[in-house]
Order: C-alpha cells, then structure tokens, then sequence
C-alpha cells in the first residue's frame, strides 16, 4: 500500500491509502478495538451499536479534520510545523494517560464528590457519556494520541498532500474517516 500510495498522483485516493495504512497500526489498531469495546458494552442491539460507532468516527474525524485545517494554514503562510509534531510525539500519549486516569478516578469517586449544579448539568445523569456522546468524545480524546509513525504519516506524508492540493482542507477529514473505519464495520 505505502507503495502505491507514494506513486498514485490523486491526492484523494493517497489520503485514503495513508488512512488505511495509519488504521492498520498496531497503536491505533489497539486503540480503536478499546474504543469498539467501550462503545459496544452498554448497546444492546447492532443499530445503536452502529449509531455509536459513527458518532466515534465523527469525533475522530472532527479533530483530525481541524489539526489538518490548521496546521494547511501555517504550512501555507510558510511556518514550520516539526514543533506540533514533536509536541504530538511527545506528550500526546503523556496527555491523553493522564487526562483518561484523571476521568477515571473522577468517575469512581462522582457518588462521593458534591459538585455545584448549573442548568445544564441538572439535566445530565452519570449514564448519559455512555452511547453517542460518549462515543463521540472518545473517538475525539483518543485522536490526539499520536505513536511515532503516525506522526510521521499524519505530519510527513498526510499534510504536505494536503497542502499542495486544490482541495486540501477536505482532505484531512477524508482521512480521519478512513482511519477509523474499522470501527464502523
């Protein structure tokens, strides 16, 4: 795949290979399989299942679709973006670890915490992360968790397409989608 993507002159059809070969990772093979686990526990019937699993795509989707979107627009005023890249490398994973452990013991302990209540958390039970919001957050929390090579796919090869391409801005969100396909599926 790597080398039909590096010799395919359709941008749109080299983001969807790049989508597939980032999909196909160990680290984020691991992680959406996480994510099909969490999303599939509380369903109880395929089609809330699929909804779920489309709500999880869309957050991936989202967040990847606005990284791409702005790190086109630096690259096209001319700025170099290998600081985002060694950031994402280095403390995407630390940030994600710690903001899931974070929520976790917050989850654990929110029968023992009494916290104000506005209008718009009145209405909100502790069930309600689970299903489509849930799925959603989940699929945009995990994007930022970037393992070496798919840093250099996303950064190196992904963006740099985009940028070059008449319709580059669509682009990024094209390949968030494919990443997360198997999810769907």
């Amino acid at each position: 795949l790597s080398d039909y993507a590096s010799n395919t002159s359709s941008p749109v059809l080299m983001v969807i290979i790049l989508g597939i070969i980032f999909a196909l990772d160990p680290c984020l093979l691991l992680t959406n399989i996480a994510a099909i686990g969490y999303i599939s526990k509380d369903v109880n019937n395929n089609k809330q299942s699929f909804v779920c699993g489309l709500w999880y795509t869309l957050g991936r989707t989202i967040c990847y679709g606005l990284l791409g979107v702005v790190l086109i627009l630096l690259l096209q005023a001319g700025t170099n973006i290998s600081g985002f890249e060694n950031f994402f490398e280095k403390w995407g994973t630390i940030i994600v670890t710690v903001f899931m452990v974070l929520m976790g013991i917050f989850l654990c302990l929110s029968d023992y915490i009494k916290l104000p209540q506005i209008n718009i958390v009145k209405n909100i039970n502790h069930t309600s992360f689970h299903g489509s919001i849930g799925a959603f957050l989940l699929g945009a929390i995990l994007t930022m968790a970037f393992c070496p090579t798919n840093a250099v796919l996303f950064f190196g090869m992904m963006v740099p397409v985009c940028v070059v391409s008449p319709f580059g801005f669509l682009l990024p969100f094209l390949f968030a989608a494919t990443t997360a396909i198997h999810v769907i599926i």
